[in-house]
């Protein structure tokens, strides 16, 4: 009787899993990959400010 319990336990544990890992298969498959698009900036307070460039992102935030 435990062993049907056991196996059962099993079975649901690697179908669980089995799904999860689909999922996330399916996801990472969705997800866009590569570098964003550039947004242009558009000064309010016409500063002059130097270009940045990074290999990653980069976030600006604060007020000049």
């Amino acid at each position: 009787m435990k062993k049907g319990r056991l196996c059962s336990f099993l079975v649901r544990t690697g179908l669980v899993t089995a799904g999860l890992v689909v999922i996330l298969g399916v996801i990472y498959l969705v997800l866009p990959k590569g570098p964003r698009e550039t947004m242009p900036f558009d000064d309010p307070h016409l500063h002059g400010r130097t270009p940045v460039s990074s290999e990653q992102f980069m976030a600006a935030t604060g007020t000049p």
